[in-house]
């Protein structure tokens, strides 16, 4: 089972390696299973990650900054890496819920009817002269234009 959860860390740091927190936390953890192999169970738990331990830090993080800064001391960091893995036997740390995307739908454009007058949207959202006003850039006409 040891070998097993090594494995799994291994496998996230590999596919994670731009993710410089999965990286670093992620090579805490293997030091932890080292040094305390009972853990492997709790790591190999479906649905724990390394990437979903490094968000609950984010969050945590978040919900204690100040204005525009956000600290956390170096052991409540790593004690909440290993809450999430159900490793950490201290008092718990709460985390806020992760919170709910709701999908960005974008607003249906309207098409009007070009009345005389009044200018329409096209679903571009490109406006059409009023039929009764003159072009500048109009060459069909003789006269039309600019009169150069």
């Amino acid at each position: 089972m040891l070998e097993q959860a090594i494995t799994k860390i291994n496998e996230e740091i590999e596919k994670e390696n731009n993710n410089h927190m999965v990286q670093f936390f992620g090579q805490y953890i293997l030091s932890e299973l080292e040094e305390h192999p009972e853990y492997a169970e709790r790591i190999l738990q479906e649905g724990k990650s390394v990437l979903k331990a490094t968000k609950d830090l984010e969050r945590y993080a978040l919900s204690k900054r100040t204005g525009a800064m956000a600290y956390v001391p170096d052991p409540d960091g790593y004690a909440i890496i290993l809450q999430h893995f159900g490793c950490w036997g201290g008092e718990p740390f709460e985390i806020p819920a992760e919170p709910e995307h709701k999908a960005y739908t974008p607003p249906a454009r309207q098409t009007t009817t070009n009345n005389v007058g009044k200018s329409a949207v096209t679903s571009k959202g490109k406006k059409t002269p009023p039929a009764d006003q003159m072009s500048l850039f109009d060459d069909e006409e003789e006269g039309a234009g600019c009169g150069c």
